[in-house]
């Protein structure tokens, strides 16, 4: 599953799968891979990551109160298999979320911009 949603997050379909041809006639990035350059439905993409980033947690969460075995060989226990799988769903759900909202890339390059360092002609004025 971890492999998967790697592959899924990084558009890896749109090279390797059907979902260049897929991708002409469903314009949506929760149903197939998609170039970063087409058409966008980010006003309906955007949302629905959201909301089901959240609603992941949520199953996650509601299996945490019948988790009856906490110890590492707790992945014979249910409830923890929900709680890890819908958390980690989550996460999943919520980097497409950011991805989308163009929120990571903004980061990373505003934390490159004031990181680096001054030349030395311009540090001592």
């Amino acid at each position: 599953m971890v492999i998967q949603t790697i592959l899924f997050l990084g558009n890896a379909g749109l090279v390797f799968g059907l979902d260049h041809f897929l991708g002409r006639k469903i314009p949506l990035r929760l149903l197939v891979a998609r170039p970063e350059s087409s058409v966008s439905w980010d006003w309906i993409e955007r949302p629905s990551y959201l909301i089901l980033s959240l609603l992941s947690l949520g199953a996650g969460l509601l299996a945490f109160p019948f988790i009856q075995d906490f110890s590492p060989h707790s992945v014979d226990d249910p409830a923890m298999i929900m709680l890890v799988l819908g958390v980690f769903a989550s996460l999943s759900f919520l980097i497409s979320f950011l991805r989308l909202s163009g929120s990571l890339g903004e980061q990373a390059a505003q934390s490159r911009e004031t990181t680096k360092p001054r030349p030395r002609h311009l540090a001592a004025k």
